[in-house]
């Protein structure tokens, strides 16, 4: 169907953004501007909440269009309704359904229909599955002995794994100790070898000095031989001669 000059001069109107400070100059539904202090909506979600057709709503807004102009917007395609656009086509709603809306009704009765006819081939399936179920519930019956056996035996494991468990920490610090205790053994082990070493050297050192003294002792008797026999006018011997000096030491 073709506009005429009369629907493109709506058209224009209508999707004008008129507000306060730009109202429409015409009359129309009470206040000449737009009015939304709800959500604004599409003439699709007034229609589903109305349980009525698209096109009824459609029509009855395209019928007071004159009413409207200032009330309805439009985004891209989309038409919006502010609150008054809601008020006055609630206040204008025919009272007898459309045609659509005698279809949506039909429509919906013949859903009920044959949601009852799939109730019925339902009820058969529930009833077998309701033995089913009591099949299931003497074996779940059986299953919840078992598994109270189960449960008993898993104890039984419990407590002869926390006696192991405690078995097992008793010997981790019995084992702990005795490794501390070598440690310590082994530490006192080398320091009593150090000191051993020590005392050989020292030992060592006290013999050498001891072999030393003697050695000394010898030469200085066998000097004084010496000098005697000169004294005495007898040949003197070599005082050197004949010496027999400590030298081994003893190594252990």
């Amino acid at each position: 169907m073709s506009k005429t000059n009369e629907d493109y001069f709506y058209d224009n109107l209508i999707y004008d953004s008129f507000d306060e400070s730009h109202p429409y100059p015409g009359k129309c539904y009470k206040d000449p501007f737009w009015v939304c202090e709800h959500e604004p909506i599409t003439l699709q979600e007034y229609a589903d909440r109305r349980c009525i057709s698209y096109e009824t709503v459609r029509r009855q807004v395209k019928k007071y269009r004159a009413d409207l102009i200032p009330h309805i917007r439009k985004v891209g395609k989309t038409q919006y309704l502010d609150d008054q656009a809601v008020e006055f086509l609630e206040e204008h709603r025919r009272p007898q359904a459309q045609p659509e809306d005698s279809q949506i009704v039909r429509n919906q009765i013949q859903k009920l229909s044959d949601t009852v006819k799939q109730n019925a081939s339902n009820m058969d399936i529930a009833q077998r599955l309701s033995q089913e179920i009591g099949s299931l519930q003497n074996d779940n019956s059986h299953l919840k002995v078992k598994i109270e056996q189960l449960k008993q035996d898993l104890q039984e494991q419990e407590c002869l794994y926390k006696e192991s468990s405690e078995q097992y920490r008793e010997l981790l610090e019995q084992y702990n100790e005795l490794k501390t205790e070598l440690a310590v053994s082994h530490k006192e082990y080398e320091n009593l070898e150090e000191t051993m070493r020590h005392l050989k050297t020292e030992l060592r050192m006290v013999k050498q000095e001891l072999s030393t003294s003697k050695n000394f002792q010898k030469v200085l008797n066998s000097q004084v031989h010496y000098y005697q026999d000169i004294i005495a006018g007898r040949d003197p011997s070599d005082p050197f001669k004949d010496l027999d000096f400590d030298t081994d030491l003893d190594e252990d």
